[in-house]
């Protein structure tokens, strides 16, 4: 997964985040749908656990968005930039360079 932004059209849409911790920090990657009555589903791998199927769980859009500016204040890289990030959480269109069309996770 290269970290940048995934989008695609219909109920399997998705962004893909890559963030890098700051020092000592481990790395995550997050599969990140889009919003539905204000929350996100998230499936997400860390560092320890890249070979399993992830955790998958759902988180409020806005209550995300926080966490992904916190992270990213204290230093932590994102693999996609912060207003890209948010226009997905809000539910907007988000295309540009970088974009990849994918409807399920490994497609492209």
């Amino acid at each position: 997964m290269t970290g940048t932004p995934t989008a695609a059209a219909g109920d399997d849409a998705f962004l893909t985040l890559r963030i890098i911790g700051g020092p000592g920090g481990s790395e995550r990657l997050l599969l990140i749908g889009r919003p539905r009555d204000g929350q996100v589903r998230v499936r997400e791998w860390t560092t320890d656990t890249l070979n399993s199927p992830g955790r998958e769980y759902d988180v409020d859009a806005a209550v995300l968005a926080v966490s992904l500016d916190e992270a990213a204040a204290s230093g932590s890289s994102l693999g996609a930039e912060l207003y890209r990030v948010h226009l997905w959480l809000r539910g907007l269109p988000e295309s540009g360079p970088g974009t990849t069309v994918s409807g399920r996770p490994g497609e492209h």
